[in-house]
């Protein structure tokens, strides 16, 4: 992915621009190779998730101030009320940010073991929650969504009917729509709400125009990508050559191209896309073969524990009732950071979530997951 973005450099129009961009990413790459050379044990992994909870924690604190004190722009002002950012500038971020910490607390609340982890999981939950609805992003909310599915999908197998049932009526509610079965009227309201209809790029409403917009700049970026399809307009550079591409009304830049996916097409071009896909793909084949190494461990310990305890001693029950939990504990927080990378995939397709140095605690957890499977052995042999 980085060798893509040298090679798209070739063609940049601000080397500066493509240098802070790549200076971005070799941070995330030493914080990978560091943390994969100094993360190692259970309580590091953990020790970072209760930090990375404090600061959430922190943010949502800082995001009531400023819906209490209506302090933000008159641009953050959506149906009378303010959309709170944080110390991220923009909502959408803020809500990306919130989202990466709220995805592991939300596992943990619904799949964690003892009562202390569930009860302190579900606190902090409800108070990321609710940073999270003042936001009112409409990627926070659909990437949170998702990300719950996931959790309920994997780590808890047998409401999965129940999804699957849930699934099949949401797809053929959207069958008799398409095919005029279902009113209009019922689903417009809906579709209104999430920006999906009568939008104008003309004359965009109050309520369309940030919809609007984020259609425009992704309408540049294919343009960008479809003049320049193999090493695109270099990387960091949307903002630089947006003006050449701009449509209609939006002639001021927003950064990027609102989806991250066709922004790295258009800075990169095809060469980029397919290296950042194979990225995104290597993340969650890793990811998933930390959880199933986890997962088979807690299954073997769980199926060992509902066997007939008569003839152990007592210390020996004790033992493996521990090194159960325990590995409940890590297969919850595994689940979470899976669904914490899926969050920050998902809200991408409307965002661009490696802002703010948000790519570091990306790494972060990502090595926290890898790191997981080693720490569980660890569980399995002798408590932890």
């Amino acid at each position: 992915l980085l060798l893509t973005m040298f090679v798209s450099m070739t063609g940049a129009f601000s080397l500066s621009s493509s240098l802070k961009e790549i200076v971005k990413w070799l941070e995330l790459l030493i914080v990978v190779l560091v943390g994969a050379q100094y993360i190692r044990t259970r309580r590091q992994i953990w020790t970072i998730l209760i930090i990375s909870c404090l600061a959430a924690i922190s943010q949502a604190i800082y995001g009531y101030l400023q819906a209490f004190l209506d302090l933000g722009p008159q641009s953050f002002v959506r149906d009378a009320s303010l959309r709170v950012y944080g110390t991220f500038d923009q909502p959408n971020p803020y809500a990306g940010y919130i989202n990466m910490t709220l995805a592991i607390t939300i596992a943990l609340t619904l799949i964690g073991r003892d009562w202390r982890t569930r009860i302190l999981a579900g606190i902090t939950s409800l108070l990321l929650l609710e940073a999270e609805v003042l936001s009112q992003s409409r990627g926070g909310f659909i990437a949170l969504t998702i990300a719950i599915l996931f959790i309920v999908l994997l780590g808890m197998p047998r409401l999965r009917v129940l999804m699957g049932v849930g699934v099949i009526g949401a797809l053929g509610v959207v069958a008799g729509y398409l095919a005029g079965v279902v009113p209009e009227r019922l689903l417009t309201p809906i579709l209104r709400i999430l920006g999906l209809v009568h939008i104008s790029f003309i004359k965009p409403s109050v309520q369309d125009f940030s919809t609007a917009e984020r259609l425009a700049h992704w309408i540049a970026g294919i343009n960008m990508f479809a003049d320049h399809p193999f090493t695109g307009v270099g990387i960091g550079n949307y903002p630089d050559v947006y003006p050449q591409y701009y449509i209609t009304i939006f002639i001021n830049s927003l950064g990027h191209a609102h989806n991250y996916y066709i922004n790295i097409a258009a800075e990169t071009g095809l060469l980029g896309l397919v290296a950042f896909l194979l990225f995104v793909l290597t993340i969650f084949v890793a990811g998933g073969r930390a959880y199933g190494a986890i997962n088979k461990r807690y299954k073997e310990l769980k199926a060992q524990r509902a066997k007939p305890q008569a003839g152990l001693p007592a210390w020996e029950v004790r033992t493996l009732s521990k090194r159960l939990g325990l590995l409940t504990n890590d297969r919850a927080l595994a689940v979470g950071l899976l669904a914490a990378l899926l969050s920050v995939c998902v809200h991408n397709m409307v965002d661009d979530l490696y802002v703010h140095s948000m790519t570091l605690l990306f790494a972060l957890l990502l090595i926290a997951l890898i790191r997981l499977e080693g720490g569980m052995s660890n569980v399995g042999q002798n408590g932890g």
